[in-house]
């Protein structure tokens, strides 16, 4: 009985957006599915995204945090499982050289050869809820929190989702702040008394507004 709602932050937001667009409608469901039929009643994505194959190609933060995270992508993935990629024919030794640098070197050189996506932009669309109509496809609501000055993110990649909304997609919803990082909005003065409030206030009203409103 209860009803089921999801929260998603930063990859976790991009796989639960995915996932409402590809399962959320339950007439694209083929027979036989193994999944197990659409539950939710509402979800939020804190700092995700839409279109994956745009947001790679976002200047400032390929300068500023992909170098970083890319290194213990590295770190973590190759030194832990570097059998498992050598049995994929993908060579460790390359992927850690200098010249894999940003997050989209390394799902060049891993992810895409593991998988057998031909290239980033094949893989980047697989995982984005921007492409194959799956925003058309949403069947309950689901929010999309960003921030402007979030590093990670690109704003202008959330340009198809403004598009379905002018179109009529009555389910989905952008809602944008000025600043906020990401998965951050911190509050106050001393913002680690506050925590998570933000997002778990936005969170709560949003919830909290469309099953008081599926209940009317």
């Amino acid at each position: 009985g209860a009803p089921i709602c999801a929260a998603g932050f930063s990859m976790g937001a991009v796989i639960l957006a995915n996932y409402c667009g590809q399962y959320g409608d339950p007439e694209r469901r083929r027979e036989g599915s193994h999944v197990p039929p659409f539950a939710l009643e509402a979800a939020v994505c804190h700092s995700g995204l839409i279109d994956a194959v745009k947001n790679s190609r976002f200047k400032y933060g390929q300068r500023l945090w992909q170098p970083f995270l890319s290194y213990q992508l590295k770190e973590t993935f190759i030194g832990r499982f570097h059998e498992l990629f050598r049995a994929k024919g993908i060579a460790p030794e390359a992927v850690c050289a200098g010249d894999v640098v940003s997050i989209t070197d390394f799902d060049r050189e891993t992810i895409c050869k593991f998988y057998g996506y031909k290239d980033t932009d094949e893989y980047y669309a697989d995982m984005s809820l921007a492409y194959y109509d799956r925003m058309q496809h949403l069947s309950k609501p689901l929010l999309m929190l960003h921030a402007c000055d979030d590093p990670i993110i690109d704003s202008d990649s959330y340009e198809s989702g403004v598009e379905a909304i002018n179109s009529g997609q009555e389910n989905l919803f952008l809602a944008m702040t000025k600043t906020g990082g990401h998965v951050g909005w911190p509050l106050g003065f001393w913002p680690s008394e506050r925590r998570w409030e933000f997002m778990a206030n936005v969170t709560a009203e949003f919830v909290e507004a469309v099953l008081g409103n599926s209940s009317e």
